[in-house]
């Protein structure tokens, strides 16, 4: 069985996955890790409930600022503490967004983003990965973002940068890991817009680039695009982890994104902004309705796409008939 620590578990998608772990057979432990001790200890108090139904879990919490690579090395010495010496699984989940001009983004906002974001992942896996690669099988799963699949031009130049990064990193030590330590799986993980507080957060960590005004805004936006739910991300997320996926893309925009990503060559798309400027309101379209159909037939994100492509084709057709 596995042990599994994962940052930023105090909410969003890190507490959907900390909940999903609990609830497993699968998992026989959970380190959990975030800079809010106040709402992690909620979130430990709910996986020891949750995990009574399917047997105890010995549930951990640590409080950690993962900027920090000292107290990235006291999470995994408490770990290890607290779990007989043993980690399988690392998550690093935690992450943060701060929308503006990179011209308008002072250095020190940018580099937040670059720290959490990425150089805390490589920072944590760094130290994990000495123990990871002691277990028979391990996983190394990395939540980048569809911002690490396609380019915008929407103010979010630091996240771009992160995420495109931290995919980057992924993908090549998953490809060293197949060599060096086989044991090892490295998955990277490419969720659309999901309802977490995420953008909130980062919002409150802005004072120069944007005026209330605009965050206001920006949060108005944030409610109409997110179409994935926290917990669809982590059933997904894990299930696609044990089956050793290495490449997982979650929501339709996700997906839209990544055959645009594919099927547009990248010089064409960087060459002609306007692409860019239709096929993101295309995508945030498609993906609305999408998700709508989605919920209600219970089908996934590529079938609920296909069916709304094929519902504007007829209805398209049918417009032409009645000219």
């Amino acid at each position: 069985k596995h042990v599994v620590a994962i940052t930023g578990a105090a909410s969003g998608i890190g507490r959907a996955i900390a909940l999903e772990c609990a609830k497993s057979t699968w998992c026989s432990g959970l380190a959990l890790a975030d800079i809010n001790n106040e709402a992690l200890l909620h979130v430990q108090e709910l996986c020891e409930s949750v995990s009574k139904e399917t047997g105890s879990k010995t549930v951990s919490s640590h409080c950690v600022n993962i900027r920090y690579p000292e107290e990235i090395e006291q999470f995994l010495a408490e770990t290890l503490l607290a779990h007989r010496n043993r980690c399988s699984v690392l998550i690093n989940n935690a992450g943060v967004v701060i929308p503006g001009p990179f011209l308008e983004t002072p250095k020190a906002t940018f580099d937040l983003v670059m720290d959490i974001n990425l150089s805390a992942a490589i920072n944590l896996t760094r130290v994990f990965l000495p123990t990871l690669r002691q277990e028979t099988k391990a996983h190394i799963v990395n939540i980048s973002s569809m911002y690490g699949l396609l380019p915008t031009g929407n103010g979010s130049v630091a996240y771009h940068t992160s995420k495109f990064g931290l995919a980057g990193f992924t993908q090549s030590l998953s490809l060293e890991c197949q060599a060096l330590c086989p044991n090892v799986v490295c998955h990277t993980v490419h969720p659309g817009f999901v309802k977490t507080s995420l953008l909130k957060n980062g919002l409150k960590l802005d004072t120069t680039t944007l005026s209330s005004g605009e965050k206001r805004n920006a949060e108005k936006a944030w409610d109409i695009i997110t179409v994935t739910e926290s917990e669809e991300v982590a059933k997904s997320v894990l299930s696609q982890m044990l089956a050793e996926e290495r490449f997982i893309v979650i929501g339709p925009d996700a997906y839209l994104n990544y055959w645009i990503s594919t099927y547009i060559p990248r010089g064409v798309y960087l060459n002609n902004v306007w692409i860019s400027n239709i096929l993101l309101p295309w995508v945030h379209f498609n993906s609305f309705f999408a998700s709508k159909i989605k919920n209600v037939l219970g089908v996934g994100d590529k079938t609920s796409i296909a069916l709304f492509a094929l519902s504007q084709y007829f209805l398209i057709s049918k417009v032409r008939s009645l000219l």
